[in-house]
């Protein structure tokens, strides 16, 4: 996974829920639609529904 700010990685996980396409998730954070999906991917297999518990650091361990 290309490094990616836990800024970013937090505002997609917030999108998730919002009915956005991926199009449209990527371009309200500034990434690529690959990187939305590989994040969303990655959180969903980690079993992350809610990073708000999880350090920056726990969140970042959990999407590797």
């Amino acid at each position: 996974m290309r490094k990616i700010e836990v800024m970013k990685v937090r505002e997609i996980l917030r999108l998730k829920d919002l009915g956005l396409n991926v199009g449209e998730k990527a371009s309200s954070c500034g990434c690529g639609k690959s990187t939305v999906s590989d994040i969303l991917n990655r959180a969903r297999e980690s079993g992350i529904e809610n990073p708000d518990g999880l350090t920056d650091k726990q969140l970042m361990s959990g999407l590797l």
